[in-house]
């Protein structure tokens, strides 16, 4: 049975997301023996993980459900690996997150899920730490890859949102705004749209990134198609 789910979903980016739940949950019910935990872990993770992306790959769901579920996954696999180091080490450890920029909102984000960063930041409070939001923006001259389709250039997205920082955005290299001190005066950009005045909102600093290339599929690796309509 997982040879044949192997041979499905060779090279498919979307098999996961879009294959039914009965042939995992089939191969799930026979994985009885005490050798076989692992295999349980890694079927069970793809059950919930086929769960979680069945709403955006054209399956049934509620995109909102399983945006939550995301995220409480992913502070569960956050507090299990600090903990882990924090036995490894017998002290509390320096973390670096690396996510997209929803994920690292704090309190709802545009997804109206309780992101990871919001999490993140109080469970530092907890723990008598802090934390540092760095929000990277594709800049003017960069392209960004996505889930479908060739990579698109970042200039329409940059000025849509950040617009009134044009002027002061390097074209040659990386230009960093310090966030933190604007929300000292946040009546001087309550007239900014409201994904800006969010994204203030949540992070520390902003990080403009220009003339970057956008990422690439590995070899062999077919591109998702674009969910149905």
């Amino acid at each position: 049975m997982a040879a044949q789910l192997v041979e499905t979903a060779r090279g498919n980016l979307s098999w996961l997301g879009q294959s039914e739940a009965a042939p995992l949950e089939g191969l799930r019910t026979r994985l009885t023996h005490r050798r076989d935990a692992r295999y349980v872990e890694l079927v069970d993770a793809m059950i919930q993980s086929q769960r979680i992306y069945r709403p955006f790959s054209g399956g049934d769901g509620e995109a909102w459900f399983a945006n939550v579920e995301r995220e409480t996954l992913m502070k569960q696999s956050f507090l299990a690996h600090y903990r882990e180091a924090e036995r490894a080490d017998g002290t509390p450890p320096r973390v670096l997150l690396k996510f997209g920029g929803y994920h690292i909102y704090r309190g709802a984000t545009p997804t109206m899920a309780q992101g990871l960063g919001g999490f993140v930041n109080e469970f530092a409070v907890q723990n008598g730490a802090s934390s540092l939001s760095i929000y990277a923006a594709c800049g003017p001259g960069s392209a960004t890859a996505g889930f479908a389709g060739p990579p698109t250039p970042c200039d329409e997205g940059f000025a849509e949102t950040w617009s009134f920082l044009a002027s002061y955005v390097s074209a040659d290299e990386i230009t960093v705004f310090d966030l933190r001190a604007w929300k000292l005066r946040p009546r001087r950009w309550s007239h900014l749209p409201a994904d800006a005045r969010q994204l203030i909102a949540s992070f520390d600093l902003l990080v403009v990134i220009p003339n970057a290339r956008a990422s690439e599929f590995l070899p062999g690796v077919t591109p998702p198609s674009p969910p149905p309509s």
